[in-house]
């Protein structure tokens, strides 16, 4: 016999597989999260863009 402790991760997975077969409907977490990722994407490429040129000149 499996302990039950050892049932309880599978479950727990297919549960989550049966909500993600739901249509998905965006709600304001999900917005705020897409944001904040956006924004630090943004703050990402400027920061690598604004310093090529000066490590460009010091090559």
């Amino acid at each position: 016999m499996v302990p039950s402790h050892m049932m309880q991760p599978s479950t727990v997975h297919l549960q989550s597989l049966a909500n993600t077969k739901r249509p998905w409907r965006p709600n304001g977490d999900t917005y705020i999260a897409l944001a904040s990722a956006m924004v630090s994407i943004v703050l990402g490429a400027l920061q690598v863009w604004a310093s090529w040129p000066t490590n460009a000149a010091e090559r």
